[in-house]
């Protein structure tokens, strides 16, 4: 019996909707607080409210040039703009990506190995089927695994995100 076996064994109890659906949604939030915490840990969120509050100041400068017309004010507050989101980015997203990669991948294929293509919550509206994500069954519509733990912690991670205020809201 391989480590895998036996996880997949002590998961069994987890493998069927309803508690497959409830079991991928809260994996979802525990993986998305996790991301959290270590993006705040590692994002100066000074710094990047400071760039937020510059980057509105150029946005209500271009908005001031494109009324105008001015086309070398517009050029300079684009380009300001383009550059004070670059920073961003990599203050916010690629510092934590770098740490956070190798535990995602490890807990996505863990389930992948254990859900496989299993239907796991059943879409209440018609959508069209989506290999992988969105099977139709009967005229039915469900989320596989992936679809569900991607709905997740979509509508999840941003009010998990701004709880830990790695996204801030900038007052101006």
């Amino acid at each position: 019996m391989t480590w895998l076996d036996w996880l997949h064994g002590l998961l069994s109890p987890f493998r069927d909707p309803p508690v497959a659906t409830l079991f991928i949604f809260i994996v979802g939030i525990l993986v998305e607080v996790f991301a959290g915490v270590i993006q705040r840990r590692l994002t100066d969120v000074k710094k990047v409210e400071r760039w937020r509050r510059e980057m509105a100041r150029w946005q209500r400068e271009l908005n001031r040039a494109k009324s105008k017309g001015d086309k070398k004010q517009i050029e300079k507050a684009s380009s300001m703009i383009v550059s004070i989101n670059w920073r961003i980015l990599r203050e916010t997203a690629y510092k934590s990506m770098l740490i956070l990669s190798i535990p995602f991948l490890a807990i996505f294929m863990l389930l992948s190995s254990f859900y496989g293509r299993a239907l796991i919550a059943k879409l209440p509206f018609p959508f069209l089927p989506v290999p992988g994500f969105v099977e139709s069954v009967r005229g039915a519509n469900y989320l596989t695994w992936v679809g569900w733990y991607i709905l997740t912690t979509y509508s999840t991670g941003l009010v998990i995100f701004k709880a830990l205020g790695v996204r801030p809201v900038v007052k101006e």
